[in-house]
């Protein structure tokens, strides 16, 4: 939950962030394991999100964890403004993909690709990541003006999610409705201090944490009373939070029950939070939990809700309203 007005960022990780490299700025895509990629896509397309036509891509020299694994993907586009999702169903057992579903018990957030600027650029990243944990999988495929390759590494069990380079990135143009851009990533984790440290390993900055200074807590329809830790990274266009449930029950609760630790939600602003929760209850979908922090009707107050769209690919999504002053 994006909690700005107590979050301050020290001297330290600013001068971290400014080391990184420009590409680490902006995720070029998220990897989204499905069962089945176009009854996704379908769904997000009536939630308002521009999906792409359907495409089954034989991948060339494609490997998992060091051997040949020959794989046939089924891949849907979404375009969320600030991030581009590749809705992945996989072909066969033997695979990347496939055996995350396995370990995920079921969709979710697989990988985070950055695509670094040239392919010598992409071969220096690919390079040091070698050195820093095993292969995950390794392909290219035609997408007919260019020959793509991207790389993923098995670094899941202890950073939470697979990193990865892509060459060349994808490029997606078409108008994106304000309230479907995302504006967070969020992992729930029951030992953020060691996710930080494993992440810092490989050049991105360390966490720095707040505590929710919650009201109005609702779960389940019901008065809520939990709590969390949260830590954040904001060296991207897009804020990193990383959930540590204290206190339950909480949806976050039911991601560690259902799939352990891992990508919990995406986020995106809201203009009217009554509004907009009511137009994804019109469309099937309800509040799995509810806040608000600040002083109400303050500067710096605001809310926020879990939408239940686990059906739509097994994340929650989070809404967030921040309070504005009437001109």
């Amino acid at each position: 939950m994006l909690r700005r007005t107590f979050i301050q960022l020290p001297a330290a990780l600013a001068a971290q962030t400014a080391a990184l490299p420009e590409y680490y700025k902006s995720v070029a895509a998220l990897v989204w394991v499905v069962e089945d990629a176009d009854r996704t896509a379908a769904e997000w397309e009536r939630l308002g999100v521009q999906v792409s036509q359907p495409m089954t891509v034989p991948l060339k020299d494609a490997t998992f964890r060091g051997k040949p694994s020959p794989t046939t993907m089924t891949v849907r586009g979404g375009n969320f403004g600030s991030t581009i999702i590749h809705w992945v169903q996989p072909t066969g057992e033997d695979n990347a993909f496939a055996d995350f579903l396995r370990a995920n018990r079921g969709p979710g957030l697989m990988a985070m690709l950055f695509a670094p600027p040239g392919l010598e650029a992409y071969q220096a990243e690919a390079a040091r990541f070698k050195s820093l944990a095993p292969l995950l999988m390794d392909a290219s495929f035609d997408a007919g003006d260019a020959v793509v390759r991207f790389s993923m590494f098995d670094t899941r069990k202890e950073g939470l999610y697979s990193i990865g380079l892509v060459h060349p990135a994808d490029q997606w143009t078409g108008d994106v409705r304000a309230d479907r851009r995302i504006t967070q990533y969020a992992w729930v984790t029951k030992s953020p201090e060691k996710v930080s440290a494993y992440w810092a390993k490989f050049g991105l900055p360390v966490f720095i944490y707040s505590m929710v200074n919650g009201r109005d807590s609702v779960y389940r329809g019901k008065p809520g009373d939990f709590n969390m830790r949260l830590g954040w990274q904001r060296h991207g266009r897009v804020a990193y939070e990383w959930i540590e449930p204290l206190k339950g029950p909480s949806c976050y609760h039911e991601h560690l029950d259902r799939n352990g630790e891992g990508f919990h939600h995406i986020a995106f602003n809201v203009q009217d939070m009554d509004a907009a929760i009511a137009e994804w209850r019109k469309d099937g979908y309800e509040v799995a939990m509810s806040g608000a922090w600040g002083e109400k009707d303050q500067p710096g107050s605001g809310r926020y809700a879990y939408i239940d769209t686990r059906k739509a690919g097994g994340l929650f999504v989070e809404l967030l309203w921040n309070y504005r002053r009437p001109a």
